[in-house]
């Protein structure tokens, strides 16, 4: 009988509840970290994506709107399911799997969009503002989201596919494509995506990092700061230090699940054997929707100085708060400028 035919009949009675664990853990940690970012760059003047001078803030945006999505999308739908031990219904399959699949690819093109950014701003400065501004930068952006979310439509029965289909894989709790055929195409599409996405990204943050190896193009301040030797070199090895994390990251964790999806593309070979280590390797890879809070923290300084002071403002509201609700303000009220007469002459009048 046709694999595709079978959607959301899938028996989970020999699973076990713990797997839902890590399941929760990664949707709790994505959730928490992306919203983290949200906040700080809807919040910081210096990293609003309308109002910063490159576009890789709008990519940034963008990720950690997907990768949020995706973190909901697994409470949602694979913790429930180890937890409730019970498969997807099929409409359940088809909306589940499209969202993750458009997630996920936002995801990844989110990523991608940042290194060529960068690129672009750092090696064509004076062109970059005409050729790609914000707005087309928006558009783009927008285009993107309906073409991948269009896409992701595809293999369910909206709009059918032959011979493609989505299924819910029981060793491991997610969602998968399935295509009937001797030969799987998913096979090489999913080999050529994989290594386009991996030489864009290392051709975008490797001409990156030469730049700013050989060329550093010095403001008038950094020409008569004493110390611009050691400021170059600090400001560099910020720059390496982002780059190197961010592809070490896709390539730790991306690259083991690319290579377990392109088995699972082979139609003869079965790997229900490998029950635990599909399972380890599937959600492992998962972490990338956490990464993009630890990343910018450690490596992007105008974000982990946005993050310090978005605490700081938290802070500062829950100190004013009085016990009985309310803002109350423990300074003096400063007057406005055109009210500064008329509250001068009403101290001296109290006085």
């Amino acid at each position: 009988m046709s694999t595709c035919n079978q959607t959301g009949e899938v028996d989970l009675s020999l699973q076990t509840r713990l797997y839902a664990i890590p399941i929760i853990f990664v949707g709790l940690c994505s959730i928490v970290g992306n919203s983290v970012v949200i906040a700080v760059l809807s919040t910081d003047n210096a990293l609003k994506p309308m109002r910063h001078a490159s576009n890789h803030v709008l990519f940034m945006f963008s990720l950690a709107i997907s990768d949020l999505g995706s973190g909901l999308l697994f409470l949602c739908t694979s913790a429930k399911y180890a937890l409730l031990q019970k498969a997807p219904s099929s409409i359940e399959l088809q909306i589940g799997a499209g969202f993750k699949y458009l997630f996920m690819t936002n995801s990844l093109l989110a990523l991608i969009g940042i290194s060529i950014d960068k690129l672009m701003y750092i090696q064509y400065p004076y062109a970059y503002g005409r050729v790609w501004n914000r707005k087309r930068c928006l558009v783009y952006l927008l285009l993107q989201w309906l073409l991948i979310g269009s896409m992701s439509l595809l293999p369910t029965g909206i709009f059918a596919i032959p011979n493609y289909c989505y299924i819910f894989r029981n060793t491991t709790y997610d969602f998968e494509t399935k295509h009937e055929a001797d030969v799987s195409a998913l096979v090489i599409v999913r080999i050529v995506l994989f290594l386009i996405m991996l030489l864009t990204l290392c051709f975008g943050y490797g001409r990156v990092w030469c730049i700013t190896r050989s060329k550093l193009r010095k403001t008038p301040y950094m020409a008569t700061d004493p110390d611009n030797s050691s400021f170059n070199a600090t400001w560099r090895l910020r720059g390496m230090k982002m780059i190197v994390i961010i592809v070490t990251m896709f390539i730790l964790l991306f690259l083991p699940y690319f290579i377990i999806m392109t088995i699972f593309a082979m139609p003869k070979i079965n790997m229900g054997s490998k029950q635990a280590v599909l399972y380890s390797v599937t959600w492992f890879a998962m972490l990338y929707t956490c990464v993009n809070v630890l990343i910018y923290s450690f490596a992007y300084k105008p974000f982990r100085k946005g993050l310090r002071d978005l605490f700081r403002r938290n802070k500062t509201r829950r100190i004013s708060l009085p016990q009985r609700g309310g803002l109350v303000s423990t300074t003096p009220k400063i007057p406005d400028e055109y009210d500064t007469h008329l509250y001068a002459s009403q101290q001296k009048v109290s006085s």
